[in-house]
């Protein structure tokens, strides 16, 4: 499928535009009490950094706001890589903007925090859906009895409103042959809000850890469908249109942790049309509930070649929109683009420039194209946390497997040490 640049469909024109990750929104919004969790202040800060991926979807002419500037060697490194690079903005809170009443914010997400600010500076503009609808849309539950209703395909499950109803909801998906559950809440994207059971001990530990947490009970509960692709759809909706921007294969762990994203998915045309049909038919419906803007659709096809086209929605701009706009220059060039997402913790103190020189050295035999689009750094007191993207783009599979394999030789020699 041929991938769409997201700016061909946002009306910019004569307009002032900040774009702004406010990633760390979703996160105060996932917090959940059903699931064991620790405070984990490193990993915050990564996210934090997620932010430098602006760069590659504003125009020169725009601006982007930073809480923290990226390491100079970054920019360097792509502006020989011929990146225009927008103008920066970086301080502690996006208030603290010069004239920021004359911009037009596009943020990752639509917030209460966001809005505030709008009250406070009435003459800035927000490029965003609404956010009763936003919200609407980004429940889990809703989104799923809204596709039952509409005669969608969805996976095996049971709303639970009580200790007893969750048990019989799970000694019922275990007889109908899953081994592996998922557990919801309403609210959460990338693993958080969701729970993997994979057997009946990990079952009765959370059951007795919710039962004597919690009063009530507001839990979904589905069978794991082993599935062949986990796709991601891209989608820009306008006020009369549905438009697919791109149709992307999801790289997850066992525990449904987003790790990368194949830009090049196997799917056979039967399946690329039933798929499109059905992702433009669930785009239809939320454009009828009056969301506007960028929203990315998790799907599956699982290993029978059944399609379930709505897992959830995410109604936000996605970690793959930012990056489109390289994906779209690589496939001019290579036919299989795939990002992957490395994290270590390591006692090395590692800069921009150390883990690029790494990555040439490793790579330099391999007739690959290798762009790391984000560095992502918290220094802890015993250990330093990295968050690296890298974009890998191959004429062949053999080669992608190949540099799959020596990034993660270099994770593993960075995680132990060995630079």
């Amino acid at each position: 499928m041929k991938f769409t640049h997201p700016l061909d469909y946002y009306r910019l024109s004569g307009k002032q535009i900040l774009w702004y990750m406010n990633i760390g929104d979703e996160q105060d919004g996932q917090a959940s009490n059903y699931f064991p969790s620790v405070k984990d202040l490193q990993s915050e800060k990564i996210v934090v950094q997620q932010e430098h991926q602006l760069l590659f979807l504003a125009r020169p002419q725009d601006t982007v706001f930073f809480h923290a500037m990226p390491e100079p060697a970054f920019l360097d490194y792509w502006k020989e890589r011929n990146l225009v690079l927008p103008t920066i903005i970086c301080c502690d809170e996006l208030a603290q903007v010069p004239d920021l009443a004359r911009h037009t914010i596009i943020p990752f997400i639509v917030s209460e925090r966001l809005l505030e600010l709008k009250e406070r500076y009435p003459q800035m503009d927000i490029i965003a859906p609404e956010l009763t609808v936003c919200r609407e849309i980004n429940d889990k539950f809703s989104t799923r009895r809204r596709m039952e209703r509409n005669g969608f395909n969805v996976t095996t499950g049971y709303f639970c409103s009580d200790i007893g109803s969750l048990e019989h909801a799970y000694d019922q998906l275990v007889s109908a042959g899953f081994s592996k559950c998922v557990l919801k809440v309403p609210y959460g994207s990338s693993g958080k809000g969701l729970k993997v059971i994979d057997n009946e001990r990990n079952f009765r530990f959370l059951l007795n850890y919710i039962q004597n947490r919690q009063t009530s009970v507001d839990l979904l509960l589905e069978g794991w469908h082993p599935h062949r692709l986990s796709l991601t759809s891209q989608l820009f909706i306008s006020e009369y249109e549905v438009h697919l921007l791109a149709v992307t294969e999801q790289i997850v762990d066992p525990n449904g942790v987003y790790k990368g994203t194949n830009f090049s998915p196997s799917l056979s045309q039967s399946e690329s049309a039933e798929y499109r049909e059905e992702i433009l038919r669930a785009g239809e419906l939320i454009r009828q509930m009056g969301y506007r803007g960028v929203l990315g659709i998790d799907s599956i096809i699982d290993t029978n070649g059944e399609l379930i086209p709505v897992i959830e929605i995410n109604a936000r701009l996605t970690q793959v929109t930012y990056i489109l706009p390289l994906v779209i220059e690589q496939k001019k060039r290579y036919e299989f683009v795939e990002s992957r997402v490395l994290v270590f913790n390591s006692g090395m103190d590692l800069g921009f420039e150390d883990y690029v020189n790494d990555l040439s050295e490793v790579t330099r035999d391999l007739p690959v194209h290798i762009d790391l689009y984000n560095f992502c750094k918290a220094s802890g007191a015993f250990k330093n946390t990295y968050k690296l993207f890298v974009l890998v783009s191959a004429h062949n599979t053999e080669q992608l497997t190949k540099a799959r394999s020596l990034l993660d030789e270099l994770n593993t020699r960075m995680t132990t040490g060995v630079h």
